[in-house]
């Protein structure tokens, strides 16, 4: 597709240098972050301030698992 020259060419309509400042200015930066570093931020505040799991501090039951039998087979 050649290059279009002046505004108006083929149904778009040129853009300025402030357009494309404007466009750019709220960049969204969510992609360029680490999604594991994103959440370790909040690492801290959660332990130190735990709003959803402060009630199972005191009342978290104990973890209960079946003991794994090797059980022979005999032919």
């Amino acid at each position: 597709m050649p290059p279009l020259h002046g505004p108006g060419k083929g149904g778009r309509v040129g853009a300025s240098a402030t357009q494309h400042v404007v466009q750019n200015l709220v960049r969204d930066s969510t992609r360029d972050e680490d999604p594991r570093e994103a959440l370790l931020k909040y690492a801290n505040l959660a332990e130190s301030d735990p709003k959803f799991t402060a009630a199972w501090r005191i009342n978290q039951p104990n973890p209960v698992f079946q003991n794994a039998e090797e059980e022979e087979e005999e032919e």
